[in-house]
Parts: structure tokens; C-alpha cells; sequence
């Protein structure tokens, strides 16, 4: 999956992007959890 996001980010079809954060976490990021479910 990192392999794949370089490959994007190295190539022109990425040359739109700046200032952006780009998450390589399987959706991690997004996954709702209290502070006891990460205990």
C-alpha cells in the first residue's frame, strides 16, 4: 500500500497537490475510539 502512494506522489498525476496531509493507514485516521478501546 506505501509503495503505491509514492509511486502516485512521485508521479504527474500528483502535481495538483500541495500543503495536503496524505494518510497511508487503511482508514485508521478516520476510526472513531475512546481512550479506553486504544488501551
Amino acid at each position: 500500500m506505501w509503495g503505491n502512494s509514492a509511486a502516485f506522489l512521485c508521479s504527474n498525476l500528483s502535481a495538483g497537490i500541495s500543503g495536503e496531509v496524505v494518510h497511508v493507514d487503511g482508514g485508521f485516521n478516520i476510526a472513531a475510539m475512546n481512550e479506553l478501546e486504544l488501551k
